[in-house]
């Protein structure tokens, strides 16, 4: 725990509080309407339990760093106590915070998230207008939810990331599961027709269209690596295990079965590149004499613009 920043601990404490707050007040509202007498020592029992058991969870996680299993056992039972000294400090900083008297806590705080830069890339309310965002929404929750550690708020979560899933996936027409690695600033245009192959991987800042299909072209074959920067058209096919490099485009409709070089676009069945624009015409500057000119100063030799280096050449140097 020493090694979280204090934002994250901070975010953790709460979550906790609020989890606990709730328990209580349904607690205490079940024992208000339980006629039996025993009634608060049961939920008082069952709440001490509770709390044995997230002690011992944090035990078993810390077991492999502790030379022995009492060791272990203090150490969870201390990081509950712990989170309660959080909260009291907490309390404490709101209150000393209203008046007037709170520190000001500098920490280095961890960038956007990878759902920040997504929402980043959409339009206001987009979540009501986009139906692309509920995809990738439950995406980010699956995957989310897959780094922390194994527990029952793990497997509970987990259980309904794949009811979300194939629901969004029944009315959206996009599939692609948390198994796909799709770096942050994903964007979407309209949805449909959208399957991603699960060992897919995907850089930052990406642009997809409807109809794109991304996978193998044979059974347990190997898949894409898309870079960042990348956009694909609608009804494009990336299939194979080809890498597709920083800034390439994909026409629409196109099936790509090779390489694509960085920056480069690719139309067309199969995909091929489109060539680049050669400079070489001569460009020549007519120069308008003026009044105030002499003319031996009037005249500006020929220019052309070299092929390769794409650079400005005198004609008298040429």
């Amino acid at each position: 725990m020493g090694k979280l920043p204090f934002y994250t601990m901070l975010k953790s404490t709460r979550r906790w509080t609020l989890g606990w707050l709730f328990f209580t007040v349904i607690s205490v509202s079940l024992s208000a309407l339980c006629p039996y007498d025993g009634a608060v020592a049961i939920i008082f029992g069952f709440c001490l339990g509770l709390y044995s058991l997230q002690a011992l969870r944090i035990s078993k996680g810390v077991r492999s760093k502790c030379e022995d299993g009492k060791t272990a056992v203090a150490y969870g039972v201390l990081a509950m106590l712990s989170k309660w000294a959080q909260l009291i400090g907490q309390i404490k900083y709101k209150m000393d915070k209203r008046s007037g008297k709170a520190a000001v806590i500098i920490e280095y705080k961890e960038g956007p998230s990878s759902w920040q830069s997504d929402l980043a890339r959409y339009p206001y309310h987009a979540f009501v207008r986009e139906q692309s965002l509920w995809a990738l929404a439950v995406y980010r929750f699956g995957s989310w939810n897959d780094k922390r550690s194994k527990g029952i708020s793990h497997w509970l979560c987990d259980r309904v990331y794949w009811a979300l899933f194939r629901i969004v996936e029944t009315l959206t027409g996009v599939s692609f599961t948390k198994s796909v690695a799709i770096g942050p600033g994903m964007r979407i245009y309209h949805f449909g027709n959208i399957f991603i192959h699960s060992n897919v991987k995907i850089g930052a800042n990406c642009t997809m269209r409807q109809g794109v299909t991304i996978g193998n072209r044979s059974e347990d074959g190997p898949v894409p690596v898309i870079g960042d920067d990348v956009e694909i058209g609608a009804y494009a096919q990336v299939l194979g295990g080809i890498k597709i490099g920083i800034g390439a485009k994909i026409g629409a409709m196109s099936v790509v079965l090779q390489d694509v070089p960085a920056g480069r676009t690719v139309v067309g069945i199969p995909a091929k590149l489109v060539p680049l624009v050669e400079l070489e015409k001569t460009v020549e500057f007519s120069f308008v004499e003026h009044s105030n000119l002499d003319k031996d100063h009037a005249h500006i030799p020929p220019l052309r613009i070299d092929s390769s280096s794409h650079e400005f050449i005198l004609e008298d140097q040429i």
